[in-house]
């Protein structure tokens, strides 16, 4: 009886592994081809991507890059944007006309703008610098300018909550600046620069008056070059030379430019503003 009983629990231990064989064998299979369908979704949908990015890469311009006038035309602000090298005709700078501005945050198209005066302003303040008359309407047509469009357009895209700007009523930017809050509290002045147009009209005193007025009663610390009048404006609102003079930037020097740099403070509570 004991034997006949093995025997049986022997089968039925075979028949239950040849069961769990097959189940193991159907789900395996199962595994495999939805491994095979999901890859082939993973294709397909990689394939459709591709081919959405290149009808949108053929198709659109980004509105940062070339802003529309009222007229549904490129603004004048975005002559050569976007284009390996600007036309000489950038630096002109009756090509923009004069009004009252306003000062309030930047909009997401004003990266043009911003570095249309950004260059125009670069080329006033640079121009007495030595090496400017053989090198300097190069390198702002060939290097700053297609570079600052691009980086302009970005950060004004982004909604950065410390770049201010200041247009007319038809979006031509006169001026701009832009500032932001280290780690420990204190602020910086990354660039403050006013077109050429705008220059004696009060611009720039109102730009950096809603800076410093955003920063709140905090040390502030930037850098200009040596040989500006921009250490001059500086000092109107407070600022002092506060460290030694440092080397040309890079990109300056790589232009033949000679452009020491200075490092400037303005305490919090200092008059001028």
């Amino acid at each position: 009886m004991s034997e006949e009983l093995s025997q049986l629990r022997q089968q039925f231990a075979k028949i239950l592994a040849d069961i769990l064989d097959r189940e193991a064998r159907a789900m395996a299979r199962s595994v495999e081809r939805f491994g095979a369908e999901a890859r082939q979704a993973a294709r397909s949908l990689d394939e459709t991507n591709s081919r959405a990015a290149g009808e949108i890469g053929d198709s659109a311009e980004p509105a940062s890059v070339r802003p529309m006038g009222s007229s549904g035309t490129p603004s004048r602000s975005a002559i050569g944007a976007g284009d390996d090298r600007l036309p000489s005709e950038y630096l002109d700078p009756t090509l923009d006309g004069v009004g009252p501005v306003t000062v309030g945050p930047a909009q997401a198209t004003d990266g043009p703008g911003i570095a249309r005066a950004h260059v125009l302003a670069s080329r006033v303040a640079f121009r007495d610098l030595p090496g400017a008359a053989e090198h300097l309407d190069d390198f702002l047509l060939g290097n700053l300018g297609p570079r600052k469009i691009v980086d302009w357009s970005r950060l004004a895209a982004s909604g950065e909550p410390g770049l201010w700007v200041a247009r007319t009523a038809d979006n031509t930017v006169a001026g701009f600046i832009w500032v932001s809050t280290r780690d420990d509290g204190a602020g910086v002045v990354n660039a403050w620069y006013v077109h050429p147009n705008w220059h004696g009209t009060g611009v720039g005193r109102g730009l950096m008056q809603t800076a410093l007025d955003w920063l709140g009663d905090v040390d502030v610390y930037t850098q200009t070059t040596v040989g500006t009048k921009a250490i001059r404006r500086y000092k109107e609102h407070g600022f002092g030379v506060f460290g030694e003079l440092e080397d040309t930037p890079l990109q300056l020097k790589d232009a033949k430019l000679d452009a020491p740099q200075v490092a400037l403070k303005r305490f919090a509570g200092a008059a001028g503003r």
